[in-house]
């Protein structure tokens, strides 16, 4: 007697494919808001110091010139008020979109069995981390999605269509690379897939999509009245669309960028605000899925068909992140897993290129098939082993925590509500003391920005604001003209 094979509802089935997204937002919200006990420096540059002086139509330094992450940010603050942690809710509201783009690509691309690498990517501990800071950066790994979902609907059967898709598709490309600098190795493969997708270069559609990367493009250099340092910073080598990364053809450096980058992914964060205890390789087991997807390429490779261009794309973006990466170096002197997230996006691209071959392959041994699966699904195990793990370590303070002013409490809102109230009330004289009365380092810029811009954009009547000057040994007002004018140094 034959056994009959359970049939599932495919509508059950398609509900259950999408809860994973709004299941994986979830978990990205509770890791999120679990890392809100400390706040880094480069968030506080970058989310509110940055943000504050574009409200003043200026750029701090040539390095911090991101205009397309402190533009929304400005918007956000100028609309809804001030909140140390706002940029954490923009990249939520990211992640949402983001995680359903993905599903919604991967719906049409792979059918409902793209459950496994929608799991895994959106597991991805670099992903998660990256996702809950609110410094930018990873935040290509959000977006990518988003254009990947939009390019779906470039087609030259569908004039209007395509104008509209490549329209946003110029808008986001643009703001992402005013965001953070590394998104430019990404830009030839976006450019190819476009002229895939077309056909043939069509001028109308082709001018949307340059017209919408001007658009955003042009007006946040618009708000910007110091252009000299916008452009080239002379005293910090920054500039638009560089930051703060310098090139280095030395050889330790570059081996000592490769070297972080192996650590990164096999073992935990070792680099410039990579803070997991567990990378995305980590404890030996993945390597076993990582090292059947690289031979399973080689042998995709050799049938030369259309997923030639597929392995092509990942292996271009791959080496492009390997070569811009080792060969950048900035102020801190480490190595960045920021930077090396093409490499990321490469493997996640070819993983999810081998499971879809996996079930459109004839398979004369189905046990063959079955183990085959199980090597994937190892990958899914590690991520959630990874995330419990990673989500415990939050609580340990980070490297890079700002502390004085911001960590008088346990909660850095709550510290800032502090001296907002205070300096509602009196005079703020701030000074670089402990408790005991003793000189600590720290810096005025950011603390300065974040309870001006909370008096501004919340619309409080705050006094005066003082900083302790050891040239003049006497507290003096903060204003953004004192780093302007290099009275004091950055």
């Amino acid at each position: 007697m034959k056994s009959k094979k359970a049939n599932i509802d495919p509508e059950l089935l398609e509900i259950g494919y999408w809860i994973l997204p709004i299941l994986l937002f979830v978990l990205q919200a509770i890791f999120t808001f679990s890392s809100f006990n400390q706040i880094r420096y480069e968030e506080l540059a970058e989310s509110i110091r940055n943000v504050f002086w574009l409200e003043k139509g200026l750029v701090y330094d040539g390095v911090s010139s991101n205009l397309g992450w402190y533009l929304p940010l400005l918007g956000i603050y100028k609309l809804f008020g001030f909140s140390l942690f706002a940029a954490k809710y923009l990249r939520l509201g990211i992640a949402f979109f983001s995680l359903l783009s993905l599903a919604a690509v991967f719906k049409k691309l792979l059918g409902l069995k793209a459950w496994l690498p929608l799991l895994v990517i959106g597991l991805s501990p670099t992903l998660i981390f990256f996702s809950c800071l609110e410094a930018q950066f990873g935040i290509e790994l959000q977006v990518l999605p988003i254009l990947i979902w939009l390019l779906l609907y470039v087609s030259p059967q569908k004039t209007w269509q395509s104008v509209l898709a490549l329209l946003g598709i110029g808008v986001i490309a643009m703001i992402t690379w005013l965001s953070y600098p590394a998104f430019i190795i990404y830009i030839p493969v976006l450019g190819f897939w476009i002229v895939y997708r077309l056909g043939q270069k069509k001028l109308v559609q082709l001018s949307a999509l340059v017209i919408g990367g001007l658009i955003p493009f042009l007006l946040a250099i618009s708000l910007v009245t110091n252009k000299n340092v916008l452009w080239h910073d002379p005293k910090t080598g920054g500039g638009l669309f560089r930051g703060a990364g310098q090139l280095s053809f030395s050889l330790t450096h570059i081996w000592n960028n490769v070297i972080g980058l192996i650590s990164d992914l096999l073992s935990k964060g070792t680099s410039y605000y990579y803070e997991v205890a567990a990378g995305d390789f980590s404890y030996l087991f993945p390597l076993v899925s990582l090292g059947f997807v690289t031979y399973t390429c080689y042998q995709v490779w050799q049938q030369k068909d259309k997923k030639r261009l597929i392995i092509f794309s990942a292996i271009i973006v791959m080496v492009l992140s390997l070569f811009l990466s080792s060969m950048t170096s900035d102020p801190s002197g480490l190595p960045g897993m920021r930077r090396n997230t093409g490499v990321l996006v490469g493997i996640y691209t070819l993983f999810t290129l081998i499971w879809d071959w996996i079930f459109n392959k004839k398979w004369v041994d189905r046990q063959v098939k079955q183990i085959v699966i199980g090597v994937c699904i190892l990958l899914l195990v590690h991520h959630g082993l990874a995330y419990i793990v990673n989500i415990s370590s939050l609580s340990k303070p980070s490297l890079f925590q700002a502390g004085l002013w911001f960590g008088i409490y346990e909660n850095p809102q709550k510290s800032i509500d502090f001296w907002a109230t205070k300096a509602q009330k009196e005079p703020l004289e701030l000074a670089c003391k402990n408790e005991a009365g003793e000189n600590v380092y720290c810096r005025y810029p950011e603390i300065y920005a974040t309870l001006a811009g909370s008096c501004e954009w919340n619309k409080l009547n705050c006094r005066e604001i003082y900083g302790f000057d050891n040239k003049t040994q006497k507290f003096i007002p903060l204003s953004v003209e004192l780093w302007r004018d290099y009275y004091w140094e950055h």
